[in-house]
């Protein structure tokens, strides 16, 4: 099963009104609120025994809730090549909390070490041209997690279907 380490984001209402904005454009299909997350780690597909060790290691992560600032709205991977809308953050805690699942899981798992803090909120369709994004509205202004989950992550042709198989609290 494909999945992935992310801490959902607990304020998601607060982002009705930026997905609104980027439904406007034809380019790019809005996330849904309830699949708001910030990714730490893809661990690719595993099995049902990989799945535990995961639960399991997930289960000694202990660390508080973050209450993160937006930083922006941007487009990765870059203007030129639109794939995805992104909430920049930066937050000394969100970084700390990285490091400690990289390095749990980096005993069983072959994390991809490359980390940026990010949570995505639209998909540009394929060859989709440049949007600008002075549009855009967000009333919020900061982004809160207090859980981090072990995703499963189904590729359907609507898009990926997300399911949540265990989340400790922080």
């Amino acid at each position: 099963m494909r999945s992935f380490i992310a801490s959902p984001v607990e304020n998601e209402s607060d982002f009705s009104t930026l997905l609104e904005s980027l439904s406007a454009f034809p380019e790019i299909n809005p996330v849904p609120l309830n699949n708001l997350h910030l990714t730490f780690l893809f661990l690719a597909d595993i099995n049902d025994k990989q799945r535990d060790e995961a639960i399991e290691l997930l289960k000694e992560i202990n660390y508080r809730k973050i209450r993160s600032r937006i930083l922006s709205v941007d487009i990765f991977p870059e203007k030129s090549r639109p794939h995805v809308v992104v909430l920049k953050i930066d937050n000394k805690d969100i970084m700390e909390l990285n490091n400690m699942i990289q390095n749990s899981f980096s005993t069983r798992f072959n994390p991809n070490l490359r980390f940026l803090a990010h949570v995505t909120v639209g998909r540009f369709r394929k060859h989709a041209i440049p949007v600008d994004l002075e549009s855009i509205k967000i009333d919020a202004t900061y982004i809160e997690f207090n859980r981090v989950c072990l995703y499963k992550s189904t590729l359907a042709v609507s898009g990926s279907v997300y399911e949540k198989l265990y989340c400790r609290h922080l």
